[in-house]
């Protein structure tokens, strides 16, 4: 096996690589979304594509075999065992490779390889623990319909049920919210418009409400800071489903909600919580050189 490393940080939007030769980062580079849920070639096609611009920037050969590339992924959607090995048969010219999942990857470069808790709540939510013996534990990430507890979309759904109810005449001292002018504002004061909209909806779609309502919490308003209160609980709960309470050890938050909750989280439940040392490429790093335990999770030990 060479000495160069190709770490890769797959998400829904992009993929973020970073290629090292020995300890020392020789590149960087993005290239498409490497979603493992969305198909083995597709991933694959990413994995390839990002490959090529990051070998580019160091002045290599577009082929990995010339060069014995180490490959380590944590990738979007890698969580089935069966589609981890399919993503490694199809990618033959890279050595020793590791599929790990993302917030695998992200939850070894948040504490460098030691045992802690990573919470990312950004349009979702999902909490990962690495224990003391290298296993890893993981809670929520169920989606928005069925979790996601505490997430943007959790946030922005619970407001479009309130204003729902609101525009239906429901009786409440929180009509007066200014989330109900945005609402009507954004989507429509028309039965129709507003079924399409529904219809029509994403959880970024309702992820990106949760801005309106954090800004409005700032401000006074009633409705916005008790539904914070609310998602702080959801957050919090989430994060003690594997922490020991009286011994949390270090805890991290990243996400675009973090630094909203890491201040929430501190005042409210005297928990102290801080942001990720390293990000998930360096996690990659740290595992494909050995620093850092394989992915082994607790439910499948």
């Amino acid at each position: 096996m060479g000495d160069w490393l190709l770490t890769l940080d797959g998400g829904a939007t992009n993929c973020r690589a970073v290629l090292y030769q020995g300890d020392t980062v020789v590149a960087r580079a993005s290239g498409p979304a490497a979603n493992a849920w969305w198909g083995v070639e597709e991933t694959v096609q990413s994995i390839h594509s990002t490959w090529e611009a990051v070998a580019a920037q160091a002045g290599l050969s577009t082929r990995p075999e010339d060069h014995q590339v180490q490959l380590v992924a944590g990738l979007a959607g890698a969580e089935l065992h069966s589609l981890r090995r399919a993503l490694i048969a199809h990618l033959p010219g890279f050595q020793d490779i590791r599929i790990l999942t993302d917030g695998y990857a992200a939850l070894i470069g948040a504490g460098e390889g030691q045992p802690c808790t990573l919470m990312i709540v950004g349009t979702g939510s999902v909490v990962h623990r690495l224990e003391a013996n290298g296993l890893s534990r993981i809670a929520g990430g169920w989606g928005m319909i069925a979790g996601d507890r505490g997430s943007a979309a959790w946030i922005g759904l619970e407001t479009v049920r309130r204003w729902l109810q609101w525009e239906d005449g429901s009786r409440s001292p929180d009509g007066s919210s200014p989330l109900r002018e945005q609402l009507n504002h954004l989507i429509g004061t028309s039965r129709e418009a507003r079924l399409a909209w529904l219809k029509a909806a994403k959880p970024a779609d309702y992820g990106a409400l949760s801005r309106w309502v954090v800004e409005a919490a700032a401000q006074g308003d009633p409705f916005s800071e008790r539904l914070m209160q609310r998602a702080t609980e959801e957050v919090a709960d989430s994060l003690y489903t594997l922490l020991d309470e009286d011994a949390p050890g270090w805890v991290f938050l990243a996400g675009g909600l973090a630094e909203t909750f890491q201040q929430r989280l501190e005042r409210h439940h005297n928990l102290t919580v801080s942001r990720p040392r390293q990000d998930a490429n360096y996690g990659c790093f740290l595992v494909g050189r050995g620093r850092a335990p394989e992915e082994r999770r607790a439910d499948d030990a």
